[in-house]
């Protein structure tokens, strides 16, 4: 099983290292971006007050988006299962067909 394993990281090594740099750039992005976020405090507040709790409850707390770690919480983390999740789907179903066409999989 250890083998099979090593053998399935070694041939997705480059869409993981690619899937990382592109989450990484990803990252740099919203960090380059808070600073015009950061300044909006005020403006987002009186827009957030329109909404309904239960929307808000949805979205989660929004009264920290002005600090970096608030920031990257509602914009990156909050993502990121989402798109972690993507990545074995489209892993799982390329290994699949590969393995079928190529005669490897034994059913």
């Amino acid at each position: 099983m250890v083998t099979v394993f090593r053998y399935t990281m070694k041939r997705f090594r480059g869409q993981i290292i690619g899937w990382g740099i592109g989450l990484f750039l990803l990252g740099l992005l919203l960090v380059s971006m808070f600073d015009s976020f950061a300044g909006q405090q005020e403006a987002l507040n009186e827009l957030l007050a329109i909404y309904p709790e239960e929307l808000m409850a949805f979205f989660g707390d929004f009264k920290n988006f002005a600090t970096p770690e608030g920031f990257l919480g509602i914009e990156f983390f909050s993502f990121m299962p989402l798109i972690l999740g993507i990545f074995p789907i489209l892993a799982g179903s390329g290994l699949l067909v590969s393995d079928e066409e190529s005669g490897r999989l034994d059913l």
